[in-house]
């Protein structure tokens, strides 16, 4: 009678057991179906969020100042973009999508919209070919310096800037309120190296003197445009080490010339910056070596007057 009775707990035990490992086996097979079909269906909404948003973007590029519905869709999904970003998920063929996301943003001009939204930084596009300003600056020089330098600052500060203070700021807020660092370096210097290379068009385009309320003001305060870019030269060649030669106006739109040291900029002093010339090696030492000088005095005949006067305006 005993062991009558412990073959049936046997056998009892074998069975339950066979039935939990069913039970274990139908358990995990369905988490299997169900998160492969959730997967399939996250990478479903994926593509399709991507093509509304780049159809969006096709629809409204002549018309940059447009909001509509979807502007926040495009934000979400930028935002996305940047965590994988942040999570270095670079091989994933979606990030590939997200940044032709973001080339065409950059090339319809949308993309100043959204920087606040979704806190990302791009590097500027040219307005110009990378020849178009020799011989003052080689294609050679602008390629390192554009395409180089200041995209491991854009870079950085997008690396810098998740979960910190500066998260969402602007570029010039970020500037104003950072103390001396990593974030203030890279944001001054991605903020100056856009105001430096939109300053530019090629010799034959670009407008050669300066004209209406800033001419007269630079006549009023150096007594000729002539006076003023020779101050404007010696300031830059005189300033020690890396940095910058910028004009600037302040609030009741007197001009003033200043040498910032490495990655300053002056909205720091509360001045409007107009015009810069560009005195890191990094700008020049392709064409000129050790001749910052003649760098220097090269670079009026690509300088856009006529952008100068806008900024002076604003």
């Amino acid at each position: 009678m005993y062991f009558l009775s412990l073959k049936l707990r046997f056998e009892d035990t074998l069975v339950r057991n066979n039935k939990e490992k069913w039970i274990f086996l139908w358990f995990f097979t369905h988490l299997f179906v169900s998160l492969s079909a959730k997967t399939m269906k996250q990478e479903e909404r994926w593509r399709r969020r991507y093509d509304e948003v780049k159809n969006f973007i096709e629809t409204n590029k002549r018309n940059p100042s447009k909001y509509a519905p979807e502007e926040r869709l495009m934000v979400n999904f930028l935002k996305r973009g940047r965590k994988m970003l942040n999570a270095g998920q670079l091989a994933d063929p979606r990030f590939t999508q997200f940044l032709e996301l973001l080339k065409l943003c950059n090339r319809y001009k949308r993309i100043n919209q959204w920087k606040s939204l979704y806190n990302m930084f791009t590097l500027v596009q040219l307005p110009y070919a990378m020849e178009a300003l020799e011989p003052a600056i080689s294609a050679q020089t602008l390629s390192f310096h554009h395409g180089k330098h200041l995209q491991a600052y854009v870079d950085n500060l997008n690396k810098l800037l998740p979960g910190s203070e500066y998260e969402g700021m602007a570029l010039e807020e970020i500037v104003r309120k950072a103390p001396a660092g990593p974030v203030f370096n890279n944001a001054g210097q991605i903020l100056n190296h856009e105001l430096y290379f939109t300053q530019f068009k090629p010799a034959g385009e670009a407008v050669q003197g300066p004209t209406g309320e800033l001419a007269a003001q630079i006549e009023k305060q150096w007594g000729s445009v002539e006076a003023f870019k020779a101050e404007f030269e010696a300031k830059g060649v005189g300033l020690f080490g890396s940095g910058w030669v910028w004009l600037s106006a302040d609030a009741d739109g007197s001009l003033v010339i200043t040498q910032e040291q490495g990655a300053s900029n002056p909205v720091v002093k509360g001045l409007k910056p107009l015009l810069t010339f560009d005195v890191w090696e990094h700008a020049y030492y392709l064409d000129y070596q050790n001749r910052r000088a003649a760098h220097l005095s090269a670079l009026w005949q690509i300088i856009d007057w006529n952008t100068i006067a806008a900024r002076y305006g604003r």
